[in-house]
């Protein structure tokens, strides 16, 4: 079984640059995760609709996001 920093890593060579969400205590490792890594940016959501607002204007910006 693969560690959250091997996931996260998946997720980067997959294209992803940009990530949200809102907290989940199934996903609490890769959030904080990728809540102190400095060279991804995470943007938490408070609301699942409010995740997929912020990773729209990600995408019209020019990122792939990933709504965790």
């Amino acid at each position: 079984m693969g560690t959250t920093k091997d996931f996260c890593s998946m997720l980067k060579k997959q294209g992803f640059d940009f990530f949200t969400g809102v907290p989940c205590s199934i996903l609490k490792g890769v959030i904080n995760y990728l809540s102190e890594a400095p060279d991804i940016p995470y943007v938490p959501a408070t609301r699942e609709d409010e995740a997929i607002g912020i990773a729209t204007g990600a995408y019209l910006a020019g990122k792939k996001p990933a709504v965790l």
